[in-house]
C-alpha cells in the first residue's frame, strides 16, 4: 500500500518532506545580510542626526595652554577624557591626525591602540583650539611619546593634513613620513589596499549611505 501511495501521489509526499537544508541556510544568509544593512543605516542614521542636534558653532581658537593629567576614558579613536589639576576634567581631540569612524573596519584597532598609548601614563597636552564639538584639539604627550604621530606610525590614523596651517613644517614633514612608511609596508589599517578616508566615511554617513 504504501508503494502504491508513493506511485500516485509523488507530490503528496514531497510537500511531506522537511525543507531542504540548503533553503534553510540561504534564508538564514539573507536575514543576516537584512540585519547588517539595518545596523548599518541605523548608524548612519544616529551620525546624521547627532550632527544635526549638535550646537550649530564654529571652531574657535584661544590663546593656548597646558594641562597635565590622567585620561579617564577614550571616547573614540581620536578623543579621550582627560582629568586635570588645572582645568578640571574635558575632552581632548588629538591635533594633526584622523582616525576611523566606529562604523570603519580598522576602528576598534584604532581604538586600542590609543587606550594602550594613554593607559597608565601621565598625559600632557599642548591645547590652542575649540572644535565644532566642544573638545579641545591638543597636541598629546604620554610621557615622551607623541600621541598623535605614534598612531599615525602604527598605521591606526591618517595624517589630517586638511589642517596643515596649524601644524609646523617639521609636523607636517614627520606626520607625512610616517603615514607613508606605514602605507609602504601595510602597517594596520593600511593592510587593507582600499582603506576609506574618515572624512569620506563622515561625509557618506550625513547621506545615509554606508562607508567601510
Amino acid at each position: 500500500m504504501p508503494l502504491l501511495v508513493a506511485r500516485r501521489c509523488p507530490t503528496l509526499l514531497r510537500g511531506l518532506n522537511p525543507r531542504p537544508r540548503s533553503a534553510t541556510i540561504r534564508t538564514v544568509k539573507r536575514l543576516l545580510s537584512l540585519l547588517l544593512l539595518a545596523v548599518l543605516l541605523l548608524s548612519a542614521l544616529l551620525v546624521a542626526v547627532l550632527d544635526r542636534a549638535s550646537p550649530e558653532r564654529e571652531a574657535s581658537f584661544h590663546p593656548p595652554f597646558r594641562a597635565g593629567g590622567a585620561a579617564t576614558r577614550v571616547i573614540d579613536c581620536d578623543s579621550f577624557v582627560l582629568a586635570s589639576a588645572e582645568r578640571g576634567e574635558f575632552r581632548v581631540r588629538l591635533h594633526s591626525v584622523d582616525a576611523p569612524e566606529s562604523t570603519q573596519a580598522h576602528a576598534a584597532e584604532s581604538k586600542r591602540a590609543l587606550e594602550e598609548l594613554l593607559r597608565g601614563r601621565s598625559i600632557d597636552v599642548e591645547c590652542y583650539k575649540t572644535d565644532a564639538r566642544g573638545r579641545e584639539v591638543c597636541r598629546v604627550y604620554a610621557g615622551s611619546i607623541d600621541v598623535g604621530r605614534e598612531l599615525v606610525g602604527r598605521g591606526a590614523a591618517w595624517h589630517f593634513d586638511r589642517y596643515a596651517d596649524e601644524q609646523t613644517y617639521d609636523e607636517r614633514r614627520e606626520l607625512a613620513r610616517l603615514e607613508a612608511r606605514a602605507r609602504r609596508e601595510h602597517i594596520g589599517l593600511w593592510a587593507a589596499a582600499d582603506a576609506m578616508p574618515p572624512w569620506e566615511c563622515r561625509a557618506r554617513l550625513r547621506e545615509l549611505k554606508a562607508c567601510r
